[in-house]
């Protein structure tokens, strides 16, 4: 990458950083939480076999909000004004928040649902420059994520490089084990096509939950157990 490149990328992170940490300011100022994302485990997001109730509230107000600031805030669509990457956005779909938590729950490479939080709900938003030729291992912009990462401006960061799949990640936490992170992708255009397979397999792999249904449920053993220690 030339060095104007890495430096329009820096900015645009830096932004994505600010655009992070205030969102989430706001939202943590109307939403009372005690959550330790780093410290709180996949299974503490269940209650017995089922999904806390006061876990899926709280995911559904974050859910809610972000989407709300998606559509209005035209901060977000700035960061797509410019010829050097296609931008895209997306927002987590509840069921799949779902899926995901499941499926974390139960798999030998997320510890069988001791992995915390933070590093499983770490996409709710999600952005991705798709940039052509994109070196993942440029020796400048590594060093530009290293002292980002040292200044705290970015959580962490690293290439992804598994089967079909190339990326680099960002995650963005504004320095608070108490927010939930965003994620930034940074694909090359040759790799756009595979990636985006590559997403949809891993994706197939995790059965289908529906948010209604599992709320509902959550809902009623939670009325249940209220009424029993009434």
């Amino acid at each position: 990458m030339e060095q104007k490149d890495v430096e329009f990328l820096i900015r645009q992170v830096k932004r994505i950083s600010e655009l992070h940490s205030s969102f989430s300011r706001d939202f943590y100022s109307e939403v009372s939480s005690n959550y330790n994302l780093k410290k709180m485990s996949i299974d503490d997001a269940f209650d017995g076999n089922l999904y806390s109730l006061d876990f899926l509230d709280y995911l559904d107000r974050y859910v809610t909000k972000i989407n709300f600031f998606t559509s209005l805030d035209t901060a977000v669509e700035e960061l797509g004004e410019t010829s050097f990457a296609d931008f895209r956005t997306r927002v987590k779909q509840k069921d799949s928040v779902l899926n995901k938590l499941l499926y974390y729950r139960s798999t030998k490479e997320s510890e069988n649902g001791s992995l915390p939080i933070q590093k499983c709900l770490n996409d709710l938003f999600g952005l991705r420059f798709i940039i052509p030729e994109f070196d993942y291992e440029d020796p400048c912009m590594l060093r530009a994520f290293r002292a980002l990462s040292n200044d705290h401006v970015i959580w962490r960061s690293y290439y992804r490089n598994k089967e079909k799949y190339h990326g680099y990640h960002v995650y963005f936490r504004s320095d608070s084990n108490t927010f939930l992170p965003w994620e930034l992708q940074l694909w090359s255009n040759k790799d756009a096509d595979a990636n985006e397979e590559a997403h949809k397999e891993h994706k197939s792999k995790r059965a289908y939950i529906s948010w209604p249904e599992e709320y509902k449920k959550s809902e009623k053993a939670k009325s249940l157990k209220l009424r029993r220690n009434a």
